[in-house]
């Protein structure tokens, strides 16, 4: 950032080897996280023609700002509740100050770490780190980017606050390495970045940040109160790829209802399987549990049901969802039935032998439950109403 990188390749030579950050977190024995918490922060003040100077005013204004400072400490509050070992990081002193203040108001333990600390006042503070005897908790910390940017290690530390905004990749980078210690407690790591998306500058920043999480390989969550009608409690990715995928049927449950239970099935059946079972089987249950929820479906399929038809060399031949009064019959496939022969064939002979017994198949891709959510509502909606017209015009 400072331009004297070359003094480095005269000293110690050409680069011999790269690590990639993305890499080395894949061998972590934990999952990392970014929580993203837009603010309704507005500055107030006329703007700048100098971006530095204008700069300068934003951070004076957002450390300022009483609702902002709430909503980080409610947060942390709420970490520390969960048993979690927060690391509070800002770029000014005089944020320290006010957010150890708010921090005081619940009775929670802390430290604040600053340059020009001195050695006696700073080894005080360190002691701290140890959990206490009463709670088993670690002391929250406070400190300056600068001053846990490089060097400071405390394996404990698995939750991390971004407070002010910062864009440079290697400041990401530095802040994020203070979770990467290994520790047995650590089940997955969090950063909680405030994102000041009203101001132009300070969104641009952010922008900046994220593609700096994404390259050390974190995963970005997007809060669900970006979504009315979303869920609270389960947040969704903002990675571009994963919203170009699914924001269809994200609209399409918002549209049709969605509680907490549907919407983390939903989560589960979009992650990219571990393996084909495993996605087969998410995405029945979400499925399922959605048609169950639709007045229009509710109470006509039944999950993994087997008929009296012989397949395969057994006696009996299971169907993922059956609608027995409608005779509709609805299978999901995985990926390896596009690429696999003899399981193709083998569906074939599934369906022939389900049409020879008055059954109509629908069959969809594992996938698509997830992303053309949309499409396969409306087909099993459109197949249901037809199947009815049908029974109605036979019985006449």
């Amino acid at each position: 950032k400072d331009g004297h990188h070359p003094i480095i390749l005269m000293q110690c030579g050409p680069i011999r080897h790269r690590v990639h950050a993305k890499d080395q977190a894949v061998t972590r024995p934990f999952q990392h996280h970014v929580i993203v918490r837009p603010t309704r922060f507005r500055p107030i003040h006329e703007p700048e023609d100098d971006a530095r100077i204008e700069f300068q005013q934003l951070c004076q204004a957002l450390i300022e700002d009483s609702e902002r400072n709430r909503l980080i400490i409610n947060d942390v509050v709420r970490s520390v509740s969960d048993g979690r070992s927060p690391l509070i990081i800002t770029e000014r002193t005089e944020h320290l100050e006010y957010l150890s203040k708010l921090l005081e108001q619940y009775n929670i333990r802390y430290i604040c770490l600053q340059g020009g600390m001195g050695k006696k006042r700073l080894a005080e503070a360190l002691t701290q780190l140890e959990p206490d005897a009463a709670s088993q908790r670690p002391a929250v910390v406070l400190a300056t980017g600068r001053f846990v940017g490089e060097g400071f290690d405390d394996s404990q530390l698995d939750t991390l606050f971004v407070t002010m905004p910062v864009s440079w990749r290697g400041t990401i980078a530095q802040y994020a390495g203070r979770l990467h210690r290994l520790h047995e407690s650590k089940k997955v790591v969090q950063i909680y970045d405030y994102a000041d998306l009203d101001t132009s500058m300070l969104a641009r920043m952010f922008d900046k940040r994220c593609a700096g999480y994404e390259a050390v390989g974190y995963s970005i969550l997007l809060p669900a109160s970006a979504l009315p009608g979303w869920p609270q409690s389960v947040p969704l990715p903002v990675d571009p790829a994963w919203k170009k995928d699914y924001s269809g049927s994200v609209k399409r449950l918002i549209q049709d209802g969605v509680d907490e239970p549907l919407a983390e099935l939903f989560m589960h059946a979009a992650q990219p399987p571990d393996d084909v079972t495993r996605a087969r089987s998410a995405s029945e249950a979400f499925l399922h549990k959605r048609l169950e929820s639709l007045d229009l479906t509710k109470g006509y399929f039944q999950l993994n049901v087997e008929l009296p038809i012989p397949f395969n060399q057994r006696s009996r031949m299971e169907v993922d969802f059956l609608c027995e009064p409608l005779k509709l019959v609805i299978e999901l496939d995985g990926s390896q039935h596009l690429k696999d022969a003899a399981a193709w064939r083998s569906d074939r002979r599934k369906d022939l032998l389900l049409q020879r017994n008055n059954y109509l198949v629908m069959r969809f891709l594992t996938l698509d439950i997830s992303k053309e959510l949309n499409a396969v509502l409306d087909s099993i909606i459109a197949t249901v109403q037809f199947r009815k017209r049908q029974i109605r015009e036979d019985k006449h």
